[in-house]
């Protein structure tokens, strides 16, 4: 069963999917041509109504690398709050602890319930305490957050 699984995946993922190494070198590029973006200053996107969210990080990831899409949010109507996890890469009962107090200083702050935006793992979390914690949450989305049980079709 195993060996049948893994011929499957081998099948699915051709070489001709994976990226050649040569795009590295347009990081920089990449990274100029996002900032310059209208998207990226708030143009042409809905605007929020000033909600409480807050971006939860993937594993061994910190408020810091998600310094972008704070200010993103923030810059399109949303007040943006750290989630106060630290490095990703706790006990995840001590890491939905965190978040819990993020949650609850939030939605005292703005008086209602918190938009989560969980990232890879940082997803996975932000699932989990939403349902432990509902009546603080608004909505709760994933960003390439692992999920079991679901065929996804291979890029």
């Amino acid at each position: 069963m195993a060996r049948k699984l893994r011929q499957g995946l081998d099948e699915d993922f051709q070489a001709s999917t994976a990226l050649p190494l040569w795009r590295e070198a347009l990081l920089g590029i990449d990274w100029l041509s996002l900032r310059m973006a209208p998207v990226f200053r708030g143009s042409g996107v809905p605007k929020g109504d000033g909600s409480s969210v807050i971006v939860v990080p993937g594993f061994m990831g910190s408020d810091q690398y998600l310094g972008d899409m704070n200010s993103w949010l923030r810059r399109i109507g949303y007040t943006p709050h750290l989630s106060g996890i630290g490095r990703n890469a706790d006990c995840p009962d001590i890491l939905a602890q965190r978040l819990h107090k993020a949650m609850e200083h939030a939605n005292e702050e703005s008086g209602g319930p918190v938009h989560l935006i969980g990232h890879s793992l940082g997803g996975v979390l932000a699932r989990s305490t939403a349902a432990r914690w509902p009546d603080l949450v608004a909505s709760c989305i994933t960003m390439a957050s692992p999920f079991r049980g679901i065929r996804v079709h291979p890029f």
